[in-house]
């Protein structure tokens, strides 16, 4: 009883829930959501991060932060359909991250070129090799799951 109980709040209610929001109003909210999907899929190739910098440091101590910006061509798409964000961790044997978080970048605006411009920061709390990248994924009020869609950029 108690299993069932919990798949039932954590999965049939929240899906039940979302599924009268997006039905009401004579299903307005939803075909708004259906449209903006339609939009993003339609543009997603499109984008591109021209760039990522940060500040030239050989190394930093715990409790010191790394500021990161990241340029990127959203095409016809607008910050808030997207979710930028820093992706860190420490480097294993082959100098990839292991994904400890991602911390959120935002949008400070669109530069004189079109390109949007993202900051964020990181925040050193153990030692060791790490590293980070910037990867963009959708985001939407009504988008439940932003892997759901299978969109993703990651800067190179």
């Amino acid at each position: 009883k108690r299993m069932v109980s919990e798949y039932a709040n954590q999965f049939y209610f929240p899906v039940h829930q979302r599924w009268n929001l997006l039905n009401r109003d004579d299903v307005q909210r939803g075909r708004a959501f259906a449209h903006w999907k339609s939009n993003l899929q339609h543009h997603w190739s499109r984008i591109r991060i021209k760039g990522v910098e940060d500040e030239p440091v050989s190394e930093i101590g715990i409790g010191e932060k790394l500021n990161v910006k990241s340029y990127i061509d959203l095409a016809a798409l607008s910050p808030d359909d997207v979710s930028v964000q820093i992706y860190h961790g420490a480097l294993n044997e082959g100098g990839e991250i292991n994904a400890e978080g991602t911390i959120p970048m935002k949008s400070q605006g669109r530069l004189d070129d079109g390109t949007h411009l993202f900051e964020g920061a990181i925040s050193s709390y153990k030692t060791g090799l790490h590293g980070y990248t910037v990867r963009i994924l959708p985001h939407h009020d009504d988008l439940h799951n932003p892997h759901g869609l299978a969109l993703i950029h990651w800067a190179s």
